[in-house]
Formats: C-alpha cells, sequence, structure tokens
C-alpha cells in the first residue's frame, strides 16, 4: 500500500545513496583515529579506524547519517576500500616518520567481510603502501557477524 511516509523514505535513501557515491568519488570518506590504551601500562598500543564523511556542506558525518548504505554491496565494498587505501597511507606516513603507531583495526561491513577477495585486497594494499600487515587489523562488529550471508 502506497503511504507519503514511504515514499519520503525511499527518496531519502535514494537521495544519500547518490551523496555516497559522489562522496567516495570525491575521497570525503577519512578515518578518525580512536586510541587503544594498555590498562597495564597507560600507553597508547594502537587505533581504531572509524570511518567519518567530511561532507562539503554538511559538516563531519557519522555513520549515524550513512551507515545504511552498508546494506549496498558495492557502496558498502568501496567505502571499505577506501578506508583500507587512507588507514595504510596513514600508517606508512607515521612510519616515515619514526612514529610508532601500533595496530590499527578498521571496522568492515558485512559486505566486505563476506567477499572471498578481501584477504587478497587488504594484502595488496598493505603491500602498495609498504605496510606490514602487523599494523593492521580487521575488528569484525557484532552487526558483520550476526549480519553475514550464509552459503
Amino acid at each position: 500500500m502506497y503511504t507519503s511516509a514511504a515514499r519520503e523514505t525511499m527518496e531519502h535513501r535514494v537521495t544519500i545513496a547518490r551523496d555516497v557515491r559522489e562522496g567516495l568519488a570525491a575521497h570525503q570518506f577519512i578515518p578518525y583515529y580512536q586510541p587503544k590504551v594498555s590498562l597495564v601500562t597507560g600507553r597508547i598500543v594502537g587505533f581504531e579506524a572509524l570511518a567519518r564523511w567530511q561532507h562539503p556542506t554538511k559538516g563531519l558525518l557519522t555513520p549515524e547519517y550513512f551507515g545504511s548504505m552498508f546494506a549496498e554491496q558495492a557502496i558498502s565494498i568501496a567505502l571499505g576500500e577506501q578506508m583500507i587505501r587512507q588507514v595504510a597511507a596513514d600508517v606508512r606516513s607515521w612510519l616515515d616518520e619514526g612514529l610508532e603507531c601500533g595496530r590499527v583495526a578498521i571496522n568492515l561491513s558485512s559486505a566486505d567481510i563476506s567477499d572471498p577477495r578481501l584477504a587478497d585486497r587488504i594484502i595488496r594494499i598493505l603491500e602498495d603502501a609498504r605496510v606490514s600487515s602487523a599494523h593492521f587489523e580487521v575488528e569484525v562488529t557484532e552487526t558483520a557477524f550476526l549480519g553475514r550471508r550464509t552459503a
């Protein structure tokens, strides 16, 4: 049954999908780094890379705004790849400056996790950036784990 609310919801989703695609093309998605601190030593032992959208007119947006697009496989994989590439580039930059960053974790969507080429993509990106896999980890969220597809 048609309702105006359903139409508004669909139009909003289409608009966000278009905007996210444009944001990906313009490399507006960036990692924000949350430190991981050892409770034993109090030292920073790594970081978690959190996806943020540096939107040209709306400012900094969190996944609360664009997270519904993780259900779109192509968009989700493109966003994951863009984040992995930026994290690898940032780690390379830190290492080149003599900064020890520990392991940097990145959350990936269920679309990424279910991609049989995920490991190969990550390894290729890390090799291209000259970053050891010892500096990188994939964090599997509850949503990605519970939402994964079964084959």
